[in-house]
This record gives structure tokens, sequence and C-alpha cells, in this order.
């Protein structure tokens, strides 16, 4: 399921579905866009953290499978790690 929207543990709502939606298309592309999916990644970790990271994870699990989530994971590991895809 797509979430529409998460509340963040300082009681903000984030609205999601947008970038779920735009991750999702992108990881099911003949070619993964790996900067378009990091840009994504690094937006919503500056604002939320890892709780929108976390909820799309979810959501790519859900709908492709825990082999395509992993391949997220890996690139959004980096955003996690405080590096720089352009590094």
């Amino acid at each position: 399921m797509t979430p529409y929207h998460i509340t963040l543990v300082d009681s903000r709502r984030l609205a999601l579905r947008d970038d779920t939606v735009a991750v999702l298309s992108l990881l099911v592309a003949p070619q993964i866009d790996t900067r378009a999916v990091f840009a994504i990644g690094r937006r919503l970790f500056e604002v939320g953290g890892l709780e929108p990271l976390e909820a799309i994870l979810d959501a790519v699990t859900g709908r492709l499978g825990p082999d395509v989530a992993a391949e997220l994971m890996m690139i959004w590991m980096a955003i996690i790690a405080g590096e720089d895809l352009a590094a």
C-alpha cells in the first residue's frame, strides 16, 4: 500500500504518496536512475530523518519484493552514512 503521509516523531505530517510513486516507477524502469532515487531519498532524509525512508522501503518491499527493496536500501545507505553520490 502506498502511504499518503506519515506522522513524524515531532508530530509533523509529511506527504509521501508522490515520492513513493516516483521511487516505485524509477525502480521498475529497465535501468534504474540511481541519482534520481538518491535525490529523493536525500530530500526526504533531510526533512524527516529515517521515518520517510522506512515508509517508502516498506512500500517497495510490499510492491516489488525484498530483492528490489535491498537495491533501494543500498542506494539510500550512502545518505544515512552522510555520503554524497556525486563524490
